[in-house]
């Protein structure tokens, strides 16, 4: 059941993305004087750690949106994260919140596809099913590719301190499309 949901959900987006490709202009939402787009997408995590997956399970796979700022300049410039992954097994789950601020590098804005780089730091709040919400420290690092002002690509790493025994540090793979 699961896997026919995500196969459906990626022939609408893929049917999407050559019904819309092409199509250029600037985000919607104006924050700070700076234009972002909301994108949504999928997303899949799987936790670094053997132990981890065989207690909260393997790959997760679920919703993905957030704001891009598509007329990215080109070079360093500064990036910040707020962010929420859950994955679980059975009756046993576990989920973190990630903030952060840091650097993001980007290529040249003017291309059909460009190539990014984010890293960032800060607060992770990670809570364990029978467990209260923690604060610990953590960061992140991010590789990706916008194509054509509609879509974002990306691989990511999350490494955060222990949380009661367990490292729910990991990667992330996603892909969204530009709603609006």
């Amino acid at each position: 059941m699961r896997t026919s949901r995500t196969s459906s959900f990626l022939l609408v987006f893929t049917a999407a993305i050559a019904a819309d490709a092409g199509a250029s202009e600037p985000g919607r939402l104006n924050i700070f004087g700076r234009r972002f787009s909301v994108v949504a997408g999928v997303k899949a995590f799987l936790a670094d750690s053997h132990a981890t997956r065989d207690v909260f399970g393997g790959v997760e796979v679920g919703p993905d949106l957030r704001l891009w700022h598509f007329d990215q300049r080109q070079g360093p410039s500064f990036a910040y994260d707020l962010g929420y992954t859950r994955f679980k097994k059975e009756n046993q789950s576990a989920d973190f919140i990630s903030t952060g601020l840091g650097v993001h590098f980007a290529g040249d804005p003017d291309q059909m596809v460009v190539p990014y780089w984010i890293v960032r730091a800060g607060p992770y709040f990670p809570k364990i099913s029978s467990h209260s919400r923690q604060v610990t420290a953590g960061g992140n690092t991010e590789l990706g590719l916008s194509i054509a002002d509609r879509v974002v690509v990306a691989v990511r790493y999350d490494l955060m301190g222990r949380v009661h025994g367990y490292r729910l540090s990991g990667y992330t793979g996603r892909v969204g499309l530009r709603v609006f």
